[in-house]
């Protein structure tokens, strides 16, 4: 798949949570949706860092679609 093909996802969210997420866009100069995707792929890069240094460690793969965390 290419990485820069985008996908329309329509979403609820909680109003104090879009409140929030215009506030942020708007104080790093940001449209909502490219703020949003600022911080999914801050998180996205965050998690394969992580991922990759658990695998250097232990030499195993974990498969982070199965991995459930409490609370999610």
């Amino acid at each position: 798949m290419d990485r820069n093909q985008t996908s329309s996802l329509p979403i609820r969210l909680p109003l104090y949570l879009r409140d929030w997420l215009q506030e942020k866009a708007e104080d790093n100069e940001r449209s909502l949706s490219g703020e949003i995707i600022y911080r999914i792929k801050k998180d996205y890069r965050q998690e394969e860092c992580s991922t990759l240094g658990e695998e250097e460690m232990t030499g195993e793969k974990r498969d982070t679609a199965k991995t459930v965390r409490p609370g999610h």
